[in-house]
């Protein structure tokens, strides 16, 4: 269950499909795509089995590591390759909470550049429940630019022009944004990384891009200067997170959508869970017991 359900709910099995660019990601390697899909697996699980509060899926000071991924993170102390809960020193890294872990930014990402587009989409629908719209038919799609010559806020700031997109594109971008210092495996990053023309005969080198601006403003909510100013902000909408997550435990185990009539049932469930900061053991347990799972 907690496998299907992880895979299903965050797209963590997709984690591989678009494997990073070798010249542009050189230490990506199948050892660190295994430990990557594999934080998120046992995040989750842990989450179930320790019934941790629902706010830790946007912020800990805890996560599931192993010697792989501790290394990739910068975070020392960790030995092996099995995986184990490890505490984190929140004055020395970012990490902690769903958003900062690499299996997100992995299935976000094309496997040269990040999309702040598709970033902002999966926050949107699979962290926060509000989906966006579709987008138009006929909107060309941006395409990546892997020698760092324009930056993707440049390359956004084009694609807005056109009318029936920006509307939307002040919804989404903001928080794809959000995450614009993560890199494609997961790696912080102050600049975008570019590749240097070569020489004939010879391979392309890793230059320094232009430097990431992740600042902006998050439509009805208020604007942020930084990752850790924007998870501040969706620690305000802890309620939607919560809400959301009841959804998509009931999407799984109906197999469907909720209907419109089980709206309000899921929204307590959610809300009694934040109140008694209880976590998903206590949402799965209800929820089984609820009239949405066992009918009239």
């Amino acid at each position: 269950f907690l496998k299907d359900f992880t895979g299903q709910w965050l797209r963590v099995r997709e984690v591989g499909v678009m494997r990073a660019n070798a010249d542009l990601y050189p230490e990506y390697d199948m050892e660190l795509e295994a430990a990557i899909r594999g934080e998120t697996e046992h995040f989750i699980a842990e989450m179930f089995r320790q019934d941790r509060p629902l706010a830790d899926l946007i912020d800990s000071d805890w996560t599931m590591l192993n010697e792989r991924l501790a290394k990739h993170y910068g975070i020392e102390g960790v030995s092996g390759p099995d995986f184990r809960r490890v505490s984190l020193d929140k004055s020395k890294t970012v990490r902690g909470g769903l958003l900062t872990q690499a299996s997100i930014h992995a299935v976000t990402s094309n496997g040269s550049v990040t999309s702040p587009v598709i970033r902002g989409l999966w926050l949107l629908e699979k962290f926060l429940g509000t989906p966006a719209p579709p987008p138009p038919p006929d909107v060309p799609p941006i395409e990546p630019d892997i020698r760092g010559a324009t930056t993707i806020k440049e390359q956004l700031a084009k694609h807005r022009e056109i009318t029936s997109c920006a509307s939307c594109h002040k919804k989404i971008d903001p928080l794809g944004f959000a995450l614009e210092n993560f890199d494609v495996i997961g790696g912080w990053r102050e600049n975008y990384r570019a590749l240097k023309e070569p020489k004939p005969g010879q391979r392309a080198k890793l230059s320094d891009g232009p430097a990431v601006q992740s600042a902006d403003e998050w439509h009805g909510v208020g604007p942020f200067a930084s990752f850790h100013a924007f998870r501040d902000l969706v620690k305000t909408r802890e309620h939607l997170v919560a809400e959301n997550l009841a959804h998509q435990l009931a999407t799984f185990a109906l197999g469907r959508p909720p209907g419109f009539a089980d709206r309000e049932p899921l929204k307590a469930l959610a809300t009694q869970a934040r109140k008694n900061k209880t976590g998903m053991k206590t949402l799965v347990l209800d929820f089984i017991g609820s009239g949405v799972f066992v009918g009239p």
